[in-house]
């Protein structure tokens, strides 16, 4: 098998599932193996990266890139032409949100924190095409009902909204957006008991958008947030991840 001073009668070479030579003594021997083939995909190395307790940011960065990249993937799959939107317009929405806690396992790491929470945001979006949307919002007041008392945060985060397609409702069109956006939050007290009083946010959102005149709109949808210090802002992380649902209304003008 082995050319040289080695036979394969050697104890120390592999003949099938045995200990054979480690790594430095088969490079001083000449002899190089071949290197694994397999490569992970990135989800599933972020999703074992959670499931090992990796750390906090890393979570938190790999989910937004992995959320980027699907959005990307359908900004290419469909196009930006054409729908209730179009390019150069602005708009601004004001609407309310109520977020439960996830007590159980997720496909990430699971948070510690188990505060339901509700909040009212401002947000503002720029059509950098008829589909795509650039934009930010501010949410001045967010309530997380903490045990013995609560906590008044206050969120501001940056985001890109997609609409995947759309269709009519009583003859007014109706839009399907994806949106992913990242920021940071801070509170009165930690979020959650045991974390710190300011935290990174993560939320992926799936949207409805209806069309109710030529400026104005109904907005609802779920969005999974994710809450985490990213062991920046304190030495523990406890995280949070909620299930949330919004409602509100948008004005939009050229």
């Amino acid at each position: 098998m082995f050319m040289g001073r080695f036979r394969a009668s050697d104890p120390a070479i592999i003949m099938s599932n045995g200990p054979g030579l480690q790594p430095m003594e088969l490079k001083s021997a000449g002899i190089v193996p071949r290197r694994n083939r397999f490569v992970e995909s990135p989800m599933f190395s972020m999703l074992r990266k959670c499931r090992a307790g990796a750390p906090g940011q890393e979570i938190f960065f790999a989910l937004f890139r992995q959320s980027c990249a699907a959005i990307i993937a359908i900004f290419f799959i469909a196009g930006c032409s054409g729908g209730m939107h179009h390019k150069g317009q602005h708009q601004i929405g004001v609407s309310g949100s109520f977020g439960h806690a996830i007590k159980g396992e997720t496909p990430w790491h699971d948070g510690d924190g188990r505060a339901d929470n509700a909040g009212v945001a401002v947000d503002y979006h720029y059509f950098l095409e008829d589909r795509l949307a650039i934009g930010g919002a501010i949410t001045p007041y967010r309530n997380y009902n903490l045990a013995g008392r609560d906590s008044a945060t206050g969120e501001f985060q940056l985001g890109v909204r997609y609409y995947i397609f759309e269709f009519d409702v009583l003859e007014k069109p109706v839009g399907l957006f994806a949106e992913v956006s990242g920021g940071i939050l801070h509170g009165s007290r930690s979020v959650p008991e045991e974390g710190s009083h300011t935290n990174f946010t993560q939320d992926n959102t799936l949207g409805l958008e209806w069309k109710l005149s030529d400026n104005i709109s109904w907005q609802t949808g779920y969005r999974f947030r994710h809450l985490s210090n990213g062991y920046i802002f304190d030495s523990v992380n406890p995280a949070q991840n909620d299930h949330q649902v919004f409602t509100g209304f948008a004005i939009s003008w050229n």
